[in-house]
This record gives C-alpha cells, sequence and structure tokens, in this order.
C-alpha cells in the first residue's frame, strides 16, 4: 500500500498479476523524481516517512486545494520544537479499525502492536506505513505544505 501510484493505466485481459503490480510500481517510480528525492533529504525524511504522510495527507483533505493546509498542520505537529508529536489524524485510527484491526483481533499482542504502529494518536510521528495509494498532489503537499502557525482545529503563535 502507499505504492501504487493512481493513474489511468491500460491492461491486456490475460496480464498476469506480477505484471499489473510492476506497472504500478514502475509508474510510481518514475513519478518520484530526483527533486523530490532531494527534497526529501533537505526535510529529514525518506521515502517510507514521505509516502506514509502523503497518504494520512490525502486521506484526510477534502479537496486539493486543501492538501498543502493539512500538510502545514501535520508539519507543526511534527516539527522539533513543538511538545506534541501526535498527528492526532483520524484516519489513520479509521485505517487501523477497518483495515487491520478484524485481522489481528483475536491475538491481542498483534492488535496492540498494529494499533501502536497506525493509529497516530497513540504513535507519535507519522504510522509506520501509508494508509492509501497517494496521488502526485498529496506527496508534492507532503513535501512542500503551506508556512502557516496552524497546529489543529485552531490558529496558534506556539504551543
Amino acid at each position: 500500500e502507499g505504492y501504487l501510484f493512481p493513474d489511468t493505466y491500460e491492461f491486456y485481459l490475460d496480464m498476469k498479476p506480477r505484471s499489473v503490480i510492476l506497472k504500478f510500481v514502475d509508474n510510481f517510480n518514475n513519478r518520484i523524481t530526483e527533486a523530490y528525492y532531494d527534497r526529501m533529504q533537505e526535510m529529514g525524511m525518506d521515502l517510507s516517512e514521505t509516502i506514509a504522510l502523503a497518504s494520512v495527507i490525502q486521506s484526510e483533505a477534502a479537496a486539493q486545494e486543501d492538501m498543502y493546509k493539512v500538510s502545514s498542520v501535520f508539519h507543526n505537529r511534527l516539527d522539533p520544537g513543538y511538545w506534541f508529536h501526535y498527528l492526532q489524524s483520524d484516519v489513520t485510527y479509521f485505517y487501523y479499525q477497518k483495515e487491520i484491526e478484524p485481522y489481528v483481533s483475536e491475538d491481542p499482542e498483534l492488535d496492540e502492536k498494529y494499533h501502536t504502529s497506525y493509529d497516530t494518536y497513540f504513535k507519535e510521528g507519522v504510522p509506520v506505513g501509508p494508509i492509501c495509494n497517494p496521488g502526485k498532489d498529496a506527496i508534492i503537499a507532503a513535501l512542500y505544505p503551506d508556512d502557516t502557525n496552524y497546529y489543529g482545529g485552531e490558529k496558534t503563535n506556539g504551543f
């Protein structure tokens, strides 16, 4: 999840699943340019963190134009100078609840491990992996957030 770039694809009816997946992954690799990697390095992020954050932005933002402000809120919350490093994004909880919990709920230890790895009310920073396949706009927003002092539901000047 996260690395199957959302786009328009053409497939043959008898195409093998491996070939389909490789087509998605090749497109992803072609879309993530050297400039993106340079920006990730500037921001102190790696590809995994960038795609995980972009997936939360993709799921959280109501529209493309909202992505940069949503990204700003998350980057502000992750800033080392901020006292509280939890994204607190509902979409990560819903992802855990819908996509993970039904499959691990019989094993409390495994359930807790996944819960604290994806639910950003319990995990500091970004989830351990993407929660969806973010598009180009969400990836760019993750790398180039608006410059705001927003931390959530209200505008603040610091803490």
